[in-house]
């Protein structure tokens, strides 16, 4: 029985030996696939429908085991994710094109994955917003179609567009015609403060999201081949869920020395918590039937500047001369940035100040102190 043990054993290593040059060769093959050098110069963005992930194909595709470090470009979709850290973040006033660039795998990656943009970008350990970003990745492909390998001079506090508007957008852009629309993305940015809503281009109203994404595949195309591609392919549908969510995140670091502070809540009090619907709505905001707490936008423009304060007041309504009538109400058109309203007699009020939203002889509600 040994004797027949010992045989069984030497035919099974001379069957995998004669297995080995077999195994060998298909290792070889699949590495010969991923390192395979691509000649085609044409981003393509597929969408056969609105329940399909936005596919980049460079060439043939992009491997999904693209190495792309992660270290410093880094993405995220919870807005309040670590913004402690961020506080202490040091604002770059410059950015390398090639660190700029780095960040777009990672960006490509999240929309494939949650078919819609983050809301930041982390790039040399500061998050931007995705109307920076927009800016950073516009103005480093209008640099590269001049030859031109500089730093990019950072922009902040670049504002979300409103009135979106939208086309499906399918067929191809040449190399001159989407570094003309990042040239005039830059130019409008400057100009304004806020990213366009939509870009005009020849295969129609590119709404802001597919803009961003579209722009930064281009990128993507320049970190694997080192060099601008010939061409731009779209077919996004214009109903894709990426277009119909607006990417927000108010950097705490960016409103440093704004008179952005924290109020602290009265020990022992319930109050209720309201997101703002708006996009330039308070970040934060809480009320009870005593207190009326937010971080805001000045409305009434008293304040002079369109950043975030903090303010806390009384819930008394100096007309009705009653506690606890005041409540928050945002709307898109007619209180972008939120106010203080009564229920009783309808007369509302600034988030920051506390002034009445009339011209002749507005009212005041009583500041908090706590």
């Amino acid at each position: 029985m040994k004797f027949k043990h010992s045989v069984y054993i030497i035919v099974i290593v001379f069957i995998l030996m004669a297995m080995a040059p077999t195994m060998s060769q298909s290792i070889d093959n699949v590495n010969s696939i991923d390192n395979g050098k691509n000649n085609d110069k044409t981003i393509k963005i597929n969408e056969l429908n609105n329940n399909d992930s936005i596919v980049v194909v460079k060439a043939s595709t992009i491997p999904e085991n693209t190495n792309t470090s992660t270290k410093n470009t880094t993405v995220n979709n919870n807005s309040s994710n670590n913004d402690s850290k961020n506080k202490k973040a040091v604002k770059p006033s410059k950015l390398s094109q090639a660190k700029i660039i780095s960040a777009s795998s990672n960006v490509s990656k999240f929309v494939n994955k949650n078919k819609k943009l983050p809301n930041f970008v982390t790039i040399d350990g500061y998050k931007f917003s995705i109307p920076e970003y927009m800016y950073l990745v516009s103005k480093t492909i209008s640099l590269r179609n001049n030859k031109d390998n500089s730093k990019v001079i950072v922009k902040y506090d670049i504002k979300n567009p409103t009135n979106l508007k939208r086309d499906n957008i399918k067929g191809i852009f040449t190399k001159k015609q989407y570094s003309t629309y990042s040239k005039n993305i830059v130019n409008f940015i400057m100009r304004n403060g806020f990213v366009p809503s939509f870009v005009d281009t020849k295969l129609g109203k590119m709404q802001y999201q597919t803009t961003v994404f579209a722009l930064n595949s281009v990128l993507v195309s320049m970190e694997k081949n080192k060099k601008l591609p010939k061409n731009l392919r779209l077919n996004i549908k214009k109903n894709h869920r990426m277009n119909k969510i607006m990417p927000r995140y108010v950097n705490p670091a960016s409103l440093v020395g704004n008179n952005y502070k924290i109020i602290a809540f009265p020990k022992g009090e319930d109050f209720f918590t309201v997101k703002a619907k708006t996009l330039y709505g308070p970040i934060d905001v809480k009320f009870n039937s005593k207190y009326l707490i937010s971080t805001a936008r000045c409305s009434c423009g008293v304040k002079g500047n369109y950043f975030y304060h903090s303010a806390a007041f009384i819930n008394y309504c100096p007309y009705c001369k009653v506690n606890g009538t005041m409540h928050f109400y945002d709307h898109p058109r007619i209180s972008p940035e939120g106010m203080w309203y009564c229920l009783r007699c309808d007369s509302d009020y600034c988030l920051v100040t506390g002034k009445e939203h009339v011209i002749s002889r507005p009212m005041q509600l009583k500041i908090a102190t706590f």
